[in-house]
């Protein structure tokens, strides 16, 4: 009966979610509308990705992926990189990109989340190697517990595949991935937080950035990818402008996650179609081709019907 009714109640929130779609998104002001998706497709089943490539007053670029975790071919996955290196030593994991960790386990869509913590002998190469920022939780084992007093907010993917946003020290038992925002939380109840209140070059200037949002049952998961550094097609946003999108996007919780250089949207468009980069990374080589860093942690889903993985 209970599940019946939760049931119920998921499929009533996921009806409203699709109506109010149907409107003009606006900003945390409601007389600043956001600006319709310059293209939106239908990934898979439950998946949407929407596109703004917009010019005026300036360039921006941004991608806005929806997951309705209600559908079971939906999984999400967490992993902060390749092998461990050293045991029961001091680091976790060697280096791995997005594209590499999504190519390893099978993720159609994925995004960066964070960083590692690298030894000084170490780089952001292929053959580097970390550990993880607290409080980082993998398969339901803390690889760093937050701190006694912690007052930084972290994603939980829980063991039932819903999303939350909570507290460090406030981790529910049932969680099974957490990993730690980057700054803070940009929205919380459907208000945005104004993390430019910190007054700090991460906050105040614009950059390319990574968010994740969730709707208040946390089983629909919006990821926001924001290009930036570049004066031409992308000029990345402040926190203010990446609350207003978030709010306008009719998001209850969200995170900034690590962003910058960082900044990578992976996506797979078919169900047996290449993984490619779907963004525009900042970093470039001296030729100019992209380059992708490779300390990164990555959140991942699989979302074609054929292809999911076990959880």
């Amino acid at each position: 009966m209970c599940t019946a009714l939760v049931v119920s109640l998921r499929r009533v929130v996921r009806l409203l979610c699709g109506l109010l779609a149907l409107f003009p998104f606006r900003g945390a002001n409601a007389a600043d509308p956001l600006p319709q998706p310059t293209r939106q497709i239908e990934l898979a089943r439950g998946v949407d990705l929407r596109i703004w490539k917009l010019q005026d007053p300036t360039p921006h670029t941004a991608y806005a992926v929806t997951l309705d975790l209600n559908e079971s071919h939906i999984r999400p996955g967490y992993t902060i990189g390749g092998v461990d290196p050293d045991g029961t030593g001091e680091f976790h994991t060697t280096n791995m990109t997005v594209l590499g960790a999504a190519e390893r386990l099978r993720y159609d869509v994925a995004i960066n989340t964070g960083v590692l913590v690298q030894p000084p002998e170490s780089s952001d190469a292929g053959d580097g190697w970390g550990k993880a920022y607290p409080a980082t939780m993998v398969s339901g084992k803390w690889l760093t517990a937050p701190p006694d007093d912690s007052k930084a907010t972290v994603v939980v993917v829980h063991r039932d595949g819903h999303f939350s946003i909570v507290p460090a020290l406030s981790v529910p038992e049932d969680a099974w991935h957490v990993f730690p925002a980057h700054t803070g939380q940009l929205v919380d109840d459907g208000e945005p937080c104004r993390l430019s209140s910190r007054n700090t070059s991460t906050t105040i200037s614009r950059h390319p950035r990574t968010a994740i949002g969730v709707d208040e049952i946390g089983m629909q998961v919006t990821l926001l990818v924001v290009d930036g550094r570049d004066s031409s097609e992308a000029v990345g946003v402040t926190t203010d402008t990446l609350e207003d999108w978030m709010v306008g996007l009719r998001i209850y919780d969200a995170a900034n996650l690590w962003g910058g250089g960082n900044t990578t949207l992976v996506l797979r468009e078919q169900t047996q179609g290449p993984l490619r980069v779907f963004n525009e990374p900042s970093d470039r080589t001296a030729q100019g081709f992209i380059k992708l860093r490779s300390a990164q942690t990555t959140l991942g889903f699989s979302v074609y019907e054929s292809g999911a993985f076990p959880r």
